[in-house]
Parts: C-alpha cells; sequence; structure tokens
C-alpha cells in the first residue's frame, strides 16, 4: 500500500478543474472540490449536509433538481454509475454546459458515497 498524506490527497481533489462533489448515503453533500465551490462561489462550510433540492447548484431549474434527485438515488439503489450534462449560470451569469458523472463509492458491500 502507498503511504501518501492526507495532505496529497487534499491537493489532488481540490486541484482538479473538474467538479467533484461527494453525497452521503442520505443524499446530503458530504464534500465538494474548490472547482465547484469557486465556480458557484459557495463555502464548502454553507453547503456541507444540505439535500440535493437544497443546493444552490441547480436552483435555476425545477426540472434539473428532479431529474439530479432520481439519478442520485438510481446509483445508490442499483449501484450503477449515471452520466448526464446540466447547464450552469456561473457567478458573472455566463452559461456553461457541465457532464456530470455520478459514481457509487461502494465500502463493505454497501453504498456509502
Amino acid at each position: 500500500m502507498c503511504d501518501i498524506s492526507i495532505d496529497i490527497y487534499e491537493e489532488i481533489f481540490n486541484g482538479m478543474d473538474q467538479f467533484v462533489i461527494v453525497f452521503d448515503s442520505s443524499q446530503s453533500l458530504y464534500t465538494a472540490n474548490k472547482a465547484v465551490l469557486d465556480f458557484f462561489d459557495l463555502n464548502s462550510e454553507d453547503i456541507r449536509g444540505l439535500s440535493v433540492e437544497e443546493l444552490p447548484l441547480w436552483n435555476h431549474s425545477e426540472d434539473k433538481i428532479n431529474e439530479i434527485i432520481f439519478r442520485i438515488g438510481h446509483v445508490f439503489s442499483m449501484e450503477k454509475e449515471q452520466r448526464f450534462e446540466v447547464k450552469h449560470l456561473d457567478v458573472a451569469g455566463v452559461e456553461h454546459e457541465v457532464d456530470y458523472l455520478l459514481k457509487p463509492i461502494i465500502m463493505d458491500g454497501v453504498v456509502r458515497y
């Protein structure tokens, strides 16, 4: 096993340009990386523990909220990844197409994240 410090993992996690959002098994936000926080001008403490529908990431579309709730539920229940695209407005109001890949993290045979 490789002996890498948690600091290195955090540097990789927060150094990526891709959005990384981790939901716990209750479908609440566990953590998000710096790319997500900066794009939406958010603070991790303000959004940690919020449910999918409470997150300001896709509050511009009720249909998208429902789709994301469905897809996250599918990942947790079926243990299969989901891929889809969502249009988001950044803090300057510019629209971006974001490609999402939801993947289950299975620990001890149970989807945990």
